[in-house]
């Protein structure tokens, strides 16, 4: 084997080797997989908190308003867990609010905003089915390749959303069309 043909071979394995950092042995502690996910996951959370306490207050149907209410119910805690773990192995969620799949962003926030009535409540259910796959999506590659049990607890809550939430938040979404 040359040594450039090496060289070449270990500049296309390392991408491989950090992201699989955190698959090895027994060792609970969190690898760069789990860092990755808290990081992102963390202002994902909290972003998608935001969007529900508006929902809660703006929505007009109930089934919405229910919604929002059981996002709240069920993300704080997992939010409080997640920081907990962060601040335990100093996890930067800025750097993750950059590149969380399907975050709210500030100007879908504002656009959900400014509108009411069925148009508010459509808004809110469709920010809602892209925020959930994006969640079930890092919950997946958490459960591939994460390997903190706590985190890996909170993705697995995470990862049953396409087959859960996602289609109910469908089925509400054409009710209300």
């Amino acid at each position: 084997m040359t040594h450039r043909w090496r060289r070449r071979a270990l500049a296309m394995l390392l991408p491989v080797a950090v992201v699989l950092g955190g698959c090895s042995g027994g060792d609970p502690k969190p690898g760069s997989a789990d860092r990755t996910f808290l990081s992102r996951m963390i202002p994902h959370h909290e972003r998608a908190i935001e969007v529900a306490r508006v929902g809660i207050d703006r929505a007009t149907d109930p089934r919405v308003r229910a919604f929002a209410r059981r996002i709240v119910r069920e993300q704080a805690p997992e939010l409080s867990r997640m920081q907990a773990q962060a601040r335990a192995t100093t996890v930067d969620t800025v750097a993750g609010a950059r590149t969380a799949m399907h975050r709210v962003s500030d100007t879908d926030l504002a656009a959900l905003r400014a509108v009411s009535g069925a148009s508010f409540d459509r808004r809110f259910l469709m920010l809602n089915i892209s925020s959930e796959q994006g969640a079930a999506a890092m919950a997946r590659v958490e459960l591939s390749h994460g390997r903190a049990p706590d985190s890996r607890t909170v993705a697995k809550a995470i990862a049953g959303a396409p087959t859960s939430e996602i289609p109910e938040l469908q089925a509400l979404l054409s009710a209300i069309s």
